[in-house]
């Protein structure tokens, strides 16, 4: 498992993200999602967080500049994701399958991302 700290821009605003290959999903807390259209799901999902449960009841599509680059994903809006080791409030949480959907690779050695591998256009077989 890996995780990556960085800011990645929302709009005009940097903002604080874990890239954390060990979580599933994106997530995105009510702030942040309140400026990306959330829609309200037709039922209550449960998912287990940072030690606790949360009831997922909106999504939103994450639109976001990484390094230079534009992506796009689905993200489960939550209250909190929780705080870097230094205590800095986490405010999106960038799962493996958004990190798999556009080539995200997390450099540890350099503590760094690696999206050399980011798609230019989507090819479909």
């Amino acid at each position: 498992m890996g995780r990556i700290f960085t800011n990645i821009r929302i709009g005009k605003r940097d903002r604080w993200t874990l890239f954390d290959s060990g979580a599933e999903n994106t997530y995105v807390v009510k702030g942040v999602a309140r400026g990306l259209k959330p829609r309200r799901l037709s039922k209550t999902w449960p998912a287990r967080l940072g030690g606790r449960v949360h009831a997922i009841r909106q999504t939103c599509i994450l639109d976001a500049t990484v390094k230079g680059k534009q992506l796009e994903t689905l993200a489960f809006v939550i209250d909190e994701i929780g705080c870097d080791p230094d205590g800095r409030p986490i405010v999106i949480l960038f799962g493996k399958w958004s990190m798999k959907q556009w080539n995200v690779v997390l450099d540890m050695k350099r503590e760094a991302l690696d999206l050399s591998w980011s798609p230019k256009q989507f090819v479909e077989f």
